[in-house]
């Protein structure tokens, strides 16, 4: 199956607080031009391609440009006809519509409905004109229509991720007749990293869907559960830039707009070709070039700001403290670019009847809960040596287990498990880690209190000490003259001594 989205229209009637309008920077102020998404479509079937959505902003802002074009399609590509998926938030779905597009043999329809909740409605989408009725009436025609439709439900960490709210999601789109509801996790970049606190990881829901669903089959990102007594399938989908700029050319659609603008990349939105001056091949061909150009860049990163846990045997870092102020001057001054962005819970955990070796903190076995995968904690055991020099300190982790961490499901099952093998909580700590790329280093910031930040270095990017010290002079680096080691082992000290 080959896919490409078209964006009938940039705009839309909702002013949905998270939503990415699919990737696309530019606006493109008139109406559609029929002659323009003809010329477009055609192209798309030349090369190959048999599976179209229609998307937008809300394409139903011109439903008569989607009814003319499928009619469009069955005259004039009867031998080829594409499959038509459209994606709208259901706010101007009429009965009449339905009926016009359900001629079309190949359709079906993607309704973005993000809540069960009468009351959450106008939060999320941030408009009162089309009440959580109106969407429900939507919703009747389509099942009274016998429309193959699903219903897409982007995950808000704090609004719509609970237990309660993710089944009522799933009932109400049993009741109206979805072939199935997906699941899906926001997206995060560096322009919008304020949303990160609304992030909430997709395997946290499957965590709850599993509980009363089977899983049924996984299409690579995505995973199929089924309910008995419930006539729909339950998706979980992965965000496509978590897994990376290295596999996107095996996993991604292409986008393009009705204005004839074609985007490769939905996090580049900047970059777009036009149509009309570019022959359609060569478009592609430059597409798939900035595509494999990013792929270098990140490799198994992308610019999301959500990133897949990378596993490694052992690490090296260097810490030490600065100033907070000191430290934003510094990212500016040498074009620090932010990578990632974090925050979990950490409780550190040791014998009851501990050596000297856990004593001292070369030891350590502790439990992990990212705040934005809340239903899954993990045990993570390592061997910790720390040296302090000039102020800098330098940790080496040598982690206990080849696949360094256990998921062990819910935090309290956890705790269990510690308290089973006679271990007893001795710190805790609750983190927001942001992680920078600096000249080709990657450099970890948290907030410790009192305008002081903690800076960590992966040292395995020097070959040497001395290497290491030179890039902190050439970029003006100038720790705080305070010992890290023991400002950290006082901190620690009076938490272990509050928790005793």
């Amino acid at each position: 199956m080959h896919e490409a989205r078209i964006s009938i229209t940039p705009f839309c009637n909702y002013r949905c607080f998270f939503c990415h309008n699919e990737g696309l920077a530019k606006k493109e102020g008139r109406k559609p031009q029929n002659q323009d998404l003809r010329f477009l479509i055609s192209r798309l079937l030349d090369y190959g391609y048999n599976d179209l959505t229609f998307t937008g902003g809300e394409p139903f802002i011109y439903p008569e440009v989607l009814t003319e074009t499928l009619r469009w399609l069955q005259k004039a590509h009867a031998d080829r006809l594409p499959a038509v998926t459209i994606v709208s938030n259901g706010s101007l779905i009429k009965e009449d519509h339905v009926a016009q597009i359900l001629k079309y043999p190949k359709i079906k329809f993607h309704i973005s409905l993000h809540t069960a909740s009468d009351e959450q409605y106008p939060t999320i989408t941030r408009q009162k004109r089309h009440p959580f009725s109106a969407i429900l009436k939507t919703l009747q025609i389509l099942a009274e229509y016998k429309t193959p439709y699903k219903m897409n439900y982007v995950l808000l960490r704090g609004i719509n991720n609970s237990e309660q709210a993710i089944w009522s999601a799933v009932d109400l789109a049993a009741r109206y007749g979805a072939r199935a509801i997906k699941f899906l996790e926001l997206l995060v970049m560096e322009n919008n990293e304020w949303l990160y606190p609304y992030f909430f990881d997709v395997r946290s829901a499957e965590a709850i869907i599993s509980k009363r669903a089977t899983h049924f089959q996984t299409h690579n990102r995505r995973k199929v559960y089924r309910k008995k007594r419930l006539a729909l399938d339950i998706e979980i989908q992965q965000l496509t830039c978590k897994i990376g700029c290295a596999k996107c050319l095996e996993n991604r659609d292409h986008t393009f707009s009705a204005a004839l603008q074609y985007f490769p990349c939905m996090e580049a939105s900047e970059v777009y070709y036009d149509l009309k001056n570019l022959a359609f091949d060569r478009a592609l061909e430059r597409g798939k070039k900035i595509i494999v150009e990013l792929a270098q860049k990140y490799g198994k990163r992308s610019p999301s700001l959500i990133q897949e846990t990378r596993y490694t045997k052992s690490r090296k870092e260097l810490f030490f403290s600065m100033a907070g102020v000191q430290f934003e001057r510094f990212l500016k001054k040498n074009n620090g670019r932010l990578l990632e962005q974090k925050q979990f819970k950490d409780w550190y955990y040791r014998p009851r009847t501990a050596d000297s070796v856990w004593e001292s903190k070369q030891r350590v076995i502790k439990i992990r809960q990212h705040a934005t995968d809340e239903r899954r904690a993990k045990i993570i055991g390592c061997t910790v040596v720390m040296d302090e020099i000039e102020g800098l300190l330098i940790q080496r982790t040598i982690y206990l287990e080849k696949d360094r961490e256990i998921y062990v499901g819910e935090l309290e099952n956890a705790r269990k498990i510690m308290e089973a093998m006679d271990m007893v909580c001795w710190f805790q700590n609750d983190l927001l880690l942001k992680v920078y790329l600096v000249d080709g280093v990657e450099v970890t910031a948290s907030a410790v209190g009192g305008g002081t930040v903690i800076v960590g270095l992966n040292a395995q990017s020097f070959s040497s000490e001395i290497e290491m010290k030179a890039w902190l002079k050439k970029h003006g680096v100038t720790p705080r003259g305070e010992k890290l080691l023991t400002l950290l082992q006082k901190f620690c000290g009076t938490i272990e001594k509050g928790l005793q």
